[in-house]
């Protein structure tokens, strides 16, 4: 009997790959930032040539960090499920119903979202 892929809608997906990815990262040196703004020779402020890019970097952590608070707030089953197939996690609970609470916490996850505002 082959087991169905879990339905994820595609936002949750792409948030649950991100956070995947941020948790493999590694994290932030004392909480001190990696830019800092300066000037150059021209006259030019660096930080306005990636403004965008740092704000966007910094809405992508903060909605990081909004997801992993919210994959910790799951039931212990769905959090374990999330975990086993985003983070690699070893699947513990003896049931053969990962696909079921992984769909389960991909709509508890997408009511969350829309609550935080991640788009």
């Amino acid at each position: 009997m082959i087991a169905e892929t879990p339905k994820i809608p595609e936002r949750v997906d792409y948030w649950l790959n991100a956070w995947a990815s941020w948790m493999r990262s590694e994290p932030n040196r004392l909480g001190f930032p990696h830019k800092c703004s300066g000037v150059t020779t021209g006259g030019e402020d660096r930080r306005t040539d990636s403004w965008l890019e740092d704000e966007e970097l910094s809405l992508r952590l903060r909605n990081c960090e909004a997801m992993d608070a919210l994959i910790d707030s799951l039931p212990p089953a769905q959090c374990c499920a999330v975990r086993h197939i985003y983070a690699g996690d070893i699947w513990r609970f003896p049931r053969d119903n990962m696909y079921d609470l992984i769909e389960r916490a991909a709509n508890t996850l997408l009511i969350g979202m829309n609550a935080r505002a991640i788009l």
